[in-house]
């Protein structure tokens, strides 16, 4: 059983090796058609090891695209081979300059392209570098819901709860969003401590639920809603509870002392008297 596996081991070097050698003489020609350069690719993801193939193979498909960018028929797919690749991957070494290069050789597409190297770089743990990416997506499409919520989500990942509270009641206010209303509850109650401010968003945020015109989404988000809010007034209830209990215990500490001290008075005195 050992011959085989190690014959089978020696055949994939061997295919790597010789992959490198076709490979390495492919990307020296500077005259290279984009046909050799895509089954170049398409060899360097089948044949090398993971991360070395998807450097390889990105380093190809960028020069068969900046050929001709208008052809891109035959090409795409394994484009989007590459990318789906880096991105199980979290291979932001090859997949961000790869992205990068996507948004500049077609404009039309810069929102989707930068919509996936934001996430790239969020899934990298790169926060700084993909709220940048967010933000540059928000300037492209201004309507992306998500991608406001990406922002804010990195805000309060960062510890920057200012500045998500001020884009969850952005959204909520400006475009009715109850996923951002509700995120905006549990910032104030759950980190800031602010429960009776958090309170106050209750009405306008039913108002917003009976507003949502599709029934499946208005129940999911009621129910979301409801659940935060029965958090919320349960965290207020044990919190008054601590508060009330504090002070029957603070009088009732005055009372043990106030009796204590009036023995101790009354002890001197029969001391006194004795003497």
């Amino acid at each position: 059983m050992i011959a085989p596996i190690v014959l089978a081991l020696a055949l994939v070097a061997g295919d790597a090796d010789a992959a490198r050698r076709d490979l390495d003489a492919l990307e020296a020609r500077t005259d290279a058609p984009r046909v050799d350069l895509v089954r170049g690719a398409a060899r360097a993801m089948d044949d090398l090891p993971q991360a070395e193939g998807n450097e390889r193979a990105a380093r190809l498909l960028d020069r068969a695209l900046r050929l001709d960018p208008g052809k891109v028929k035959g090409t795409w797919s394994y484009v989007s081979r590459l990318y789906r690749r880096v991105r199980e991957d979290g291979d932001a070494k090859t997949g961000v300059p790869f992205l990068e290069d996507l948004i500049e050789l077609y404009p039309a597409q810069a929102p989707r392209y930068s919509r996936d190297l934001a996430y790239l770089l969020l899934d990298s743990s790169r926060p700084y570098e993909a709220r940048e990416a967010f933000e540059a997506l928000l300037v492209l499409d201004p309507s992306d819901i998500d991608a406001a919520h990406a922002v804010a989500n990195i805000d309060e990942m960062l510890g920057d709860t200012d500045a998500a509270l001020e884009r969850y009641a952005t959204l909520m206010e400006d475009r009715g969003d109850v996923r951002a209303g509700i995120m905006r509850i549990n910032l104030l109650w759950r980190v800031r401590g602010e429960i009776q401010a958090a309170r106050l968003l209750e009405p306008q945020m039913n108002r917003l639920v009976r507003d949502i015109p599709d029934e499946t989404e208005r129940n999911r988000l009621g129910r979301d809603l409801e659940a935060e809010m029965g958090a919320l007034k349960q965290a207020h209830r044990t919190s008054e509870g601590l508060r009330s209990l504090t002070g029957r215990q603070t009088t009732l500490l005055l009372v043990i002392a106030g009796a204590w001290i009036a023995v101790l008075v009354g002890l001197g005195r029969w001391v006194n008297r004795a003497g």
